[in-house]
């Protein structure tokens, strides 16, 4: 068996511990691969670090824990910007399996960014409806979410003050798994005027630059990608970062592994047909 040969038929275990060798270590320890900002998100970047008049941002997170790795590091990092220029942060929810990975957010919150739970940051948890319940916001936060996610009453909490109805946000940033987006621009963005972005999955991603090209959002995050962009504006590489190191490197094994399978076949093959005319030409003689 020569080396073309060899290659064609790499046992898949080495492969396997290849691949687990090269994402784990950008993992382990951070390489700090280039990431290169897109326009998307530096104009979400642009959009919340030019708000001046400090009405809150209603981050909606309408994602579960299935796509948490790709959506989450988004939201910490709106959150670490906006509590770092004292811009209020309301979340709310549309999708039922959001509020456990929401409060883990808040409590991130707290504990890394000091914000202050009623007063810098507010949750007020998940309600079925969808666009009933973005409707009800227009008309009064309260009368949608009359209690938080944690049993305080909503207008009691210091950060509605002046908080009153969607209208006064300053942006809504859905944060989505499926397509609620396209409700929120439609009946926030649309009808009450307010200023709408968003955070994508990479697979769903595609379809909402549509959005952003048509000025129905002023910014999208794609994928983890979007992610690493949006941390490493704010100057706090994160997950995501971490995660696209792993990707690229992910990315290479695979191309890799790929040149060498189609060298093995082709030239391995071409050998053997070499060798089989040779063979036929001298049964010939």
């Amino acid at each position: 068996m020569n080396i073309w040969d060899r290659l064609s038929s790499i046992d898949r275990r080495w492969i396997f511990l290849a691949m687990a060798i090269f994402v784990s270590w950008p993992v382990l320890k951070p390489l700090g691969l280039p990431v290169t900002t897109t326009k998307e998100v530096e104009s979400l970047y642009s959009f919340i670090d030019e708000i001046e008049d400090k009405k809150p941002i209603v981050l909606a997170l309408d994602y579960g824990p299935s796509t948490a790795p790709e959506l989450t590091p988004m939201a910490k990092a709106v959150m670490r910007h906006a509590v770092d220029r004292g811009i209020p942060v309301v979340g709310v929810s549309l999708a039922p399996d959001a509020p456990g990975v929401a409060n883990d957010i808040w409590q991130w919150a707290q504990e890394e960014l000091g914000a202050v739970l009623g007063k810098d940051i507010a949750y007020l948890g998940y309600k079925a409806g969808t666009t009933n319940v973005i409707l009800q916001m227009g008309q009064g936060i309260s009368k949608a979410f009359p209690k938080d996610y944690y049993g305080n009453n909503t207008d009691d909490l210091p950060i509605m003050d002046g908080f009153k109805s969607l209208k006064d946000a300053s942006l809504v940033l859905g944060l989505e798994a499926t397509a609620i987006m396209e409700l929120w621009i439609q009946y926030a963005g649309d009808q009450m005027g307010v200023p709408v972005a968003g955070g994508m999955t990479a697979v769903s991603a595609p379809e909402a630059y549509v959005f952003y090209q048509s000025g129905q959002i002023v910014g999208l995050m794609g994928g983890m990608k979007g992610g690493a962009e949006y941390e490493l504006l704010v100057g706090a590489p994160g997950n995501a970062v971490q995660g696209m190191d792993a990707q690229s490197l992910g990315h290479v094994v695979i191309i890799i592994f790929i040149i060498f399978g189609n060298l093995g076949f082709f030239l391995g093959k071409k050998g053997q047909d070499v060798s089989r005319l040779k063979s036929l030409r001298g049964e010939q003689k």
